[in-house]
């Protein structure tokens, strides 16, 4: 019995924390490859991760001749979906230069051997399986990103190692291929004669309008090319207001409309690092805005950079223990600067830096480190993948008021408390199970309107998932009619006949059920409070129903009306038919003219109360006998051969 609790307990308690997990966003730090490096990271659509690897690192520059490309695919919170080796490439050191989606089913990889001076791609789908591999040779050639200009032609971008004398320095330069490996073109961007420069990403603008953004030192550099690797413009931009080294954050905004550069700023000796400088460009190079940040303790030199939210930025740097970051507006003034540590786990242990960032689509940021195991005896590497929110986000939601309203069109403030204290983002949307009983505000205000049980949920505004819901219960309210549905035939084809026409009420549990009955053209027919429609003359009439407890709705009903007599000889039917008593106890009694009918064949009555119900039928007869029928108001309803007749009759006992 007691291992019966206790395993219920256990059950409880998986419950309740798969509660909390599936309330709040994933986050994760797991370890994938070992003695790997070279780690690249891309998002899915449905916020999966692909991780690409070079494994078979095993100490320092030393390999084991046996590096590998790997494939993975990560789950949302982490978990490992499936791995797979892309290819052999056995010694040799090398690095991923790029990793993209080229297509809803192909990825794009491309690894460059240092040592071999050749670049290898790979295109390989989503599940992991490689599709198509070639590579090409270029001496002294170190590639730093890759771009697609056409269906089978690539371009690498990178910097050629030049000796000039004694000393060397780095020209930019970029490769064009095929998918056969074969070497279409290369092109030279030229710098300065003592000056290095590389070139670090590319956008196609349009589809014979490439933009190469490389960096010449502290200069940024813009280059225009055409598909044919043929340079239509070539801008060397200098800011005087930092002094810095080359860098390769350089970026294209989302609306492909600026430029956005950082870089680290140094002392005038290049002894000493200051803090980062930030710039924004238009497209021909024109400084639009540029800012330094000096002495921002424990935030470095923005070492990634990332454009969300329109303008806004976004810096990430990965250091030896923590990831920093730096929020800012599109005036570059800092909204909020945070770190995340990443605790060493031994003595000898500490994270090198991440190779990769990505700012997920929910808001957190993943990158793929590299963590160092140091010591006098052992050094090698592990690629871990680290996802943490951004900025603390809900976890718990506490809503707190009463939970009942028991007054007329009575109020209720509700409140929540928000747990942890310091989330980034504490607003929460309102909402109610059903607005016909109750609405809600956002600011958490509920009104009653008719009575019954309501639901209210407060879901944190951060995307989280963290709710919370309260239940309240509404009492003494007048519940109002919300729709009407006439219900009756919708034409009259005898003469002076008449149709009975009735109302359903939505809800069903209105307080006032009562309708007030009105038809437009009272000269054509006439209607009473009872729903009767009676005929007067040909045409067309419209019948309306309105709820009699002001609360407004109302319903319409077209009836089309024929077969009407007309003119000066219409024959006068209530003085034709006599009925007597009237009130009456036990009898009723009715006469007619010759001229109508000799007896009372031909006639049909009908005996409805003055809702419409009919309460008995009578034909052909003279003498009704009403002993039966309880005191009250009541409508005869006469049909003659020359048309019909509606009496009133009272029964008095």
């Amino acid at each position: 019995m007691k291992n019966l609790i206790k395993l219920i307990f256990v059950l409880l308690l998986l419950v309740f924390a798969n509660c909390i997990y599936a309330q709040n966003a994933c986050e994760f730090d797991s370890s994938y490859e070992k003695t790997a490096q070279g780690h690249r990271l891309l998002e899915t659509e449905d916020g999966n991760y692909f991780l690409v690897t070079l494994s078979g690192f095993d100490g320092g520059i030393n390999y084991a001749n046996k590096l590998i490309l790997k494939l993975a695919l990560i789950g949302k919170c982490g978990n490992e979906i499936w791995k797979k080796n892309i290819d052999s490439l056995g010694s040799g050191t090398a690095r991923v230069i790029g990793f993209y989606k080229e297509s809803d089913n192909v990825l794009i990889c491309a690894v460059t051997n240092l040592v071999e001076n050749n670049t290898m791609f790979y295109k390989i789908d989503n599940n992991g399986n490689r599709l198509h591999k070639w590579k090409y040779n270029a001496t002294n050639f170190q590639t730093k990103n890759i771009l697609k200009i056409s269906d089978n032609k690539y371009i690498t971008m990178g910097y050629l190692i030049q000796s000039n004398g004694s000393t060397s320095h780095n020209n930019p330069q970029i490769v064009m291929t095929d998918t056969l490996g074969n070497i279409l073109a290369t092109k030279k961007i030229y710098v300065d004669s003592n000056s290095k420069g590389q070139i670090f990403n590319g956008y196609k603008l349009t589809n014979n309008n490439i933009l190469l953004l490389g960096s010449e030192d502290s200069s940024l550099r813009l280059t225009y090319i055409d598909t044919s690797l043929v340079i239509t413009n070539n801008i060397k931009v200098k800011s005087s207001s930092y002094i810095g080294r080359l860098s390769e954050y350089i970026l294209l905004s989302k609306d492909s409309s600026q430029i956005l550069y950082t870089a680290p700023v140094y002392t005038n000796n290049f002894n000493s690092l200051k803090g980062f400088y930030l710039a924004r460009f238009d497209l021909l190079g024109n400084i639009l805005q540029e800012k330094n940040f000096f002495d921002i303790d424990r935030y470095g030199t923005g070492d990634r950079l990332h454009v969300f939210e329109t303008n806004k930025v976004l810096f990430l740097k990965g250091s030896k223990n923590f990831i920093s970051f730096i929020y800012l507006d599109s005036s570059f003034n800092i909204i909020k600067m945070d770190s995340i540590e990443y605790p060493p786990l031994t003595t000898d242990t500490y994270v090198r830096g991440a190779r990769d960032y990505i700012f997920s689509n929910d808001n957190a940021v993943v990158f793929a480190g590299s963590i160092e195991f140091t010591s006098l005896m052992n050094y090698r590497t592990t690629v871990n993948v680290f996802k943490q929110s951004l900025f603390t986000k809900i976890k718990t939601i506490i809503i707190s008021g009463t939970n009942f309203i028991n007054q007329k069109n009575g109020i209720l403030q509700l409140t929540t408390a928000i747990i942890p204290t310091n989330a980034a983002n504490q607003n929460v949307i309102w909402s109610i199970s059903d607005t016909n009983l109750a609405t809600i505000t956002q600011t958490g205000l509920v009104t009653a309107k008719a009575n019954g049980t309501v639901i209210v949920t407060a879901t944190a505004a951060d995307g989280g998932g963290a709710t919370a819901s309260k239940t309240i219960t509404i009492s003494n309210q007048n519940i109002i009619v919300q729709q009407i549905s006439i219900i009756g035939n919708d034409s009259i084809f005898t003469k002076n006949g008449f149709i009975q026409l009735s109302a359903a009420i939505l809800p069903t549990n209105a307080a006032n059920q009562q309708v007030i009955w009105s038809i437009k053209d009272t000269n054509l027919a006439s209607i009473t409070q009872a729903g009767l429609v009676t005929a007067k003359a040909n045409g067309t009439v419209i019948v309306t129903a309105t709820a009699a407890d002001g609360g407004g709705a109302t319903a319409t009903k077209t009836i089309t009306i024929t077969n009407q007599s007309v003119g000066l000889n219409k024959v006068n039917l209530n003085n034709q038919i006599k009925i007597y008593p009237n009130p009456a106890s036990n009898k009723l009694i009715i006469t007619t003219t010759n001229n109508l009918t000799p007896d009372a064949s031909g006639l049909q009555l009908q005996l409805l109360d003055l809702t419409g119900k009919v309460i008995a039928n009578y034909n052909n007869q003279t003498e009704i006998d009403i002993s039966a029928i309880a005191n009250g108001m009541y409508l005869l309803h006469i049909q003659t051969p020359n048309g019909n007749l509606v009496k009133q009759v009272v029964v008095n006992k």
